[in-house]
């Protein structure tokens, strides 16, 4: 960078002679010209930093509340309800909902923690500085679906274009970046979650742009589990089946969609019965 600098300074002093020695033969003084700038890059982070800063406040002050709150929306939701079965259905939705739930957060959180490791150790064999702080870039990260990941691989690219001087050195880091999301994404987290949590992969890139529109980063760290909450109440529940069917990734074949009734099955060895057989029927 120090060498091209130079060189883009020894063009600008060259420029400048040139347009002093035309003032000197020509006698024209140059026009003042009023540029009108925008924000600077600093002040754009910095107003930015601001914003995700604030948004992280606010979330905090609300999951205080919620968790100062107490079984206030349990017995909210019993009260709903006039009959006692209704009831304990009702309470039993929303506690197997908040196990389920719960489940899914600390397996995603431990995927993300060993991706995380996985990735501080990969960078530092392939020498790029502070693995541990890019370790910790990931995990965060891959609390994002797709976008975090693909945040990572071009944040991790830039550092190995300034840092190494080989096209080699340069992909070492951002392949292997690559290489151990693919992994995480295809086989370890279908793996541990199942197909109980499995959620459409367009039906997630939606979600987390919605909610990263209302909401920010944050509202786009918390757009899957919003979706897998609303997925297991509403399979707890037994409500909005078609919807579920909707949004679930794996179709199973030997069983038909919602609202669908399965037909007689018919097979190689299937002769139809005769007529006095049908009538004495």
């Amino acid at each position: 960078m120090r060498d091209m600098t130079d060189s883009v300074g020894e063009v600008i002093k060259a420029g400048k002679a040139l347009d002093e020695a035309s003032e000197k033969i020509t006698g024209d003084k140059p026009v003042e010209k009023v540029v009108v700038r925008g924000p600077g890059l600093l002040l754009t982070v910095a107003q930015n930093v601001q914003y995700v800063l604030t948004t992280v406040a606010a979330t905090l002050v609300l999951l205080f509340f919620l968790l100062a709150s107490g079984s206030f929306f349990h017995l909210r939701l019993v009260e709903l309800f006039d009959r006692l079965g209704d009831k304990k259905r009702a309470l039993s939705v929303l506690l197997g909902a908040e196990s389920d739930v719960s489940r899914y957060i600390l397996s995603i959180s431990a995927i993300n923690l060993a991706l995380g490791a996985a990735v501080a150790g990969a960078l530092a064999l392939a020498g790029l500085p502070d693995p541990v702080s890019w370790g910790l870039m990931a995990t965060l990260l891959n609390f994002i679906p797709y976008v975090g990941g693909l945040i990572g691989i071009v944040m991790v690219a830039a550092a190995s274009v300034l840092e190494f001087y080989t096209v080699e050195q340069m992909l070492v880091g951002p392949g292997a970046y690559l290489l151990l999301t693919l992994l995480e994404g295809q086989f370890v987290t279908p793996m541990v979650l199942g197909r109980r949590f499995d959620v459409n992969p367009a039906v997630i890139l939606v979600a987390v742009a919605f909610w990263g529109w209302i909401w920010g980063i944050v509202g786009a760290i918390v757009a899957v589990p919003l979706l897998v909450a609303v997925k297991v109440i509403c399979t707890q529940s037994g409500v909005a089946p078609l919807f579920v069917h909707f949004i679930s990734s794996h179709v199973s074949e030997d069983q038909p969609g919602p609202g669908v009734q399965p037909g007689p099955e018919i097979g190689p060895q299937t002769e139809p019965a005769s007529r006095s057989e049908t009538d004495r029927t």
